[in-house]
């Protein structure tokens, strides 16, 4: 349980939180590994519509971004390289929270990202 969301994290994956006062924010990483996952939640804010959320994304609007469910989230997913450091982040919300994801990695370590999309899938939310 990381505050107002839940994860599974697999085997030899640790977490660190903060809270800053504006949404409380999670470190996921692997001892040794090659990236990081980070989540910052939002929790109390009134529904947001999948035209505003698109808009957080910050996504050139010409890049067809599809809304699909993760977890007990839905929104939307993009991913880039950039200088060399591959970036994959996540825009999501129900009706009770925003959830900010983003996995970077100087490596492109694909057998992470697999893992970060099982975690990713596992979020659910905390009544």
């Amino acid at each position: 349980q990381l505050g107002s969301f839940e994860i599974s994290m697999p085997s030899g994956w640790r977490h660190s939180s903060s809270d800053s006062g504006q949404g409380e924010t999670t470190r996921v990483f692997r001892s040794g590994g090659k990236g990081t996952l980070r989540l910052r939640s939002l929790p109390g804010l009134p529904m947001v519509s999948k035209e505003i959320l698109r808009n957080l994304t910050n996504v050139d609007s010409s890049i067809l971004l599809d809304w699909q469910s993760w977890g007990d989230l839905s929104g939307y997913h993009y991913e880039h390289i950039e200088s060399g450091t591959l970036y994959r982040q996540w825009w999501l919300t129900n009706q009770q929270m925003l959830l900010f994801i983003v996995y970077s990695s100087e490596s492109q370590d694909y057998s992470e990202v697999e893992v970060t999309n099982r975690m990713v899938n596992s979020v659910r939310t905390i009544h």
